[in-house]
């Protein structure tokens, strides 16, 4: 009975297979006619964005601070060859670093000046984990026999059956600190799939990915999607990116729609399986403008994706301090992704008085740290230093907080007890 849903959902969607390369937009689509929670977040982080951008201060060619994402990657094997080796994964990796920061080889095929201006150096890296949620090291990777064919995009209960443990797949590590990625596989034809912010809940929220479109060894070196595109374009949603034709499905014949990035031309078509060339440029929806085919976010082969502009970085970072701050930040309801603090040398950290009633000294706390509050039960609480080291609590209900003290390399969490008469 568990393969009655996954049978009628691929007899409803004819086109996806052997057509289709990428979910992402089409399962937002039907989630955003079905559910008005999701459609209520998506309209608000939509408006988040639009204004973030707008600020003056976020103009395209700003230097930003290089964001660090934690990655785990999940994988959830079946048959052997769908169990891919730590290097394949490291060299999936290896692609997104060089991609994300505009230092992939290829960048120089783009000969259209216009384009080339546009290129963008997203700053942001990607790390596989070195801690669990539960403080333990850990190499990043988890490995998960299941029983389940295809269970790349096998529901059970309305459920993806992957992100859950019960189910046959892996569950998911904290998706607010953690960027999770599922490896697992998918019938033929569709290459993988991605959470836009605000669109699944926790236990889902990430990137889902075929064992034969992830890295560039192993099982993913068959032409033309050998390059490790498939997990730059599907990150490329995670971090809140439509496709280049629009967020219309899988193509957009009437130019109606946009993908909401000024400098990322509208486009008709997908260009699905073509290489299209630079001396021989096409324009679908605006007169003289050709369309940008070497962009991730198209549907080209792996060859031809070969950058991000300015428009698309600043959606991306505003994602990064909106629906997916917690990645950076490490902050809200979930254990830390490190565990390593480096205190001074001669003095551990320590807070006093505790229990406290109008502010707390931090002990043994060295310049250059920030300090957050978090109630028992994961709510972020104001503070305020009026000292490096002092801080005021006096307003805080009795009861028992969690204190998180870091910097950009390291953090540890105490215990607080606010106390009065």
């Amino acid at each position: 009975m568990r393969f009655i849903f996954f049978l009628v959902m691929i007899a409803a969607m004819p086109d996806y297979i052997g057509a289709q390369t990428c979910l992402s937009q089409d399962l937002l689509n039907a989630q955003l006619h079905q559910n008005a929670i999701v459609t209520g977040d998506r309209a608000r982080i939509e408006a988040f964005t639009r204004n973030w951008i707008e600020l003056p201060q976020h103009n395209a060619g700003a230097p930003r601070e290089l964001a660090i994402i934690p990655v785990v990657v999940h994988v959830v094997w079946n048959n052997p060859n769908e169990n891919i080796s730590d290097e394949q994964i490291m060299s999936q990796i290896q692609v997104l670093n060089r991609d994300f920061r505009s230092m992939n080889t290829d960048l120089g095929n783009v000969t259209y000046p216009p384009f080339q201006n546009a290129i963008a150096d997203a700053e942001i890296e990607f790390q596989l984990a070195e801690v669990d949620p539960f403080g333990n090291a850990t190499t990043g990777i988890t490995r998960t026999q299941t029983t389940l064919p295809e269970i790349g995009l096998l529901r059970i209960g309305g459920k993806r059956a992957i992100c859950y443990e019960e189910l046959g797949g892996h569950d998911v590590w904290c998706s607010n600190h953690y960027l999770n990625i599922w490896i697992g596989a998918f019938p033929s034809g569709i290459a993988g799939e991605a959470s836009f912010p605000g669109q699944d809940i926790p236990e889902e929220d990430g990137v889902r990915i075929a064992p034969q479109r992830f890295g560039v060894t192993g099982t993913a070196i068959n032409a033309p999607y050998h390059l490790g595109r498939t997990a730059t374009h599907e990150i490329g949603h995670y971090f809140n990116l439509y496709h280049v034709w629009g967020n219309s499905g899988n193509s957009n014949p009437d130019c109606l729609f946009d993908d909401e990035v000024a400098d990322t031309p509208k486009q008709a078509g997908n260009y699905l399986n073509q290489c299209p060339s630079f001396s021989e440029l096409q324009s679908s929806c605006i007169a003289n403008t050709p369309d940008m085919f070497c962009n991730y976010m198209n549907y080209t082969d792996d060859a031809c994706m070969v950058m991000f502009t300015q428009g698309q970085k600043l959606r991306m970072r505003a994602a990064l301090n909106g629906p997916r701050l917690e990645l950076v930040s490490q902050s809200g309801a979930c254990l830390p992704v490190s565990n390593q603090f480096e205190p001074t040398p001669d003095m551990p950290i320590g807070l006093h008085p505790n229990p406290a009633n109008q502010f707390v000294v931090i002990e043994g706390l060295s310049a250059g740290y920030d300090v957050q509050c978090f109630g028992v039960n994961g709510a972020l609480w104001p503070v305020y230093q009026e000292l490096e080291n002092k801080i005021h609590v006096g307003h805080l209900p009795p009861g028992a907080y969690i204190l998180q003290i870091k910097n950009e390399r390291n953090m540890i969490t105490k215990m607080l007890i606010i106390a009065r008469l």
